[in-house]
């Protein structure tokens, strides 16, 4: 079974970001073999490929044709740059 995935993700402002990106132009990848997301702080973290294939077995025939996943739980961050970023919203 193959999936299309729309991403959209609103990170919360982070000071330590913004100096990074005064120096030099920051590059987001959100490729989702690459691009990690954790609840902790980083102390454990996937790739947000392999967060959705477990939602996806979980969910399992509760699934429909199109279904929108909001992953903006409290603690929900992505990695840039080596940064923790806050997600307000994050939708597959």
């Amino acid at each position: 079974m193959k999936y299309a995935i729309d991403v959209a993700i609103t990170p919360e402002k982070n000071e330590e970001l913004v100096a990074k990106n005064q120096a030099r132009a920051i590059l987001v990848n959100l490729d989702i073999d690459v691009a990690r997301i954790s609840y902790d702080w980083g102390v454990t973290s996937t790739t947000i490929k392999e967060h959705l294939q477990s939602w996806i077995a979980k969910a399992g025939s509760f699934l429909g044709d199109v279904v929108d996943i909001d992953l903006a739980r409290p603690g929900l961050r992505l990695r840039v740059e080596d940064i923790w970023v806050a997600l307000r919203r994050s939708t597959y």
